[in-house]
């Protein structure tokens, strides 16, 4: 696994920076990037994860906005470099398996199985959402919640589930999504 810690920091203003004025014209900013790269890491004790989500009933989704079958999954890593404190997962929005597909209204994974990608038992309007342990969602191109690394060890847990957007046809569903670790 690549290692990144990535900050952005948007400068509305640019006085500090060494730009001429001229530039940067009315009605425009910069952003910078500031990161850190590290070449230690822990080890993924689990790098291939494949969660199953519980068979539910379309009928239980028929508007959007439903919520169903949230399951739990554990990212478990383990010989951490002892300056590392804390980890998480950062769930990369580009360059996933499968399709890949995000749903930018939702920010959810769209559903690998369509009628575009040849399988005939697609189900329709129905997506795969990620959240933290707490529940909360986890937009793919954001970090995870962070969790203590003791005696050079973490379990991260996340969850995934389905979420209707609009009255659910019955069928299989299938999303992916890529991780990073990244130490905060």
């Amino acid at each position: 696994m690549k290692i990144t810690k990535l900050s952005a920091t948007l400068l509305v203003l640019i006085p500090a920076i060494s730009l001429p004025v001229s530039a940067l014209q009315v009605g425009q900013g910069l952003v910078t990037f500031n990161g850190e790269v590290v070449t230690d890491t822990c080890t993924i004790e689990n790098d291939n994860l494949v969660v199953l989500l519980p068979t539910v009933s379309s009928q239980s989704m028929q508007t959007a906005g439903i919520e169903a079958g949230i399951k739990n999954f554990n990212i478990k890593v383990k010989d951490c470099p002892g300056s590392f404190k804390k980890v998480q997962a950062h769930f990369e929005p580009l360059g996933s398996i499968g399709t890949g597909e995000i749903n930018y209204k939702t920010w959810n994974l769209v559903n690998d199985y369509t009628a575009t990608s040849g399988t005939t038992n697609a189900a329709t309007n129905v997506e795969v959402r990620l959240f933290n342990s707490d529940h909360t969602q986890i937009r793919p191109g954001d970090t995870g919640a962070e969790v203590d690394v003791v005696n050079g060890a973490a379990t991260m847990t996340y969850a995934g589930g389905y979420y209707s957007t609009g009255a659910v046809g019955a069928g299989m569903v299938s999303a992916h999504i890529v991780y990073t670790l990244a130490y905060p």
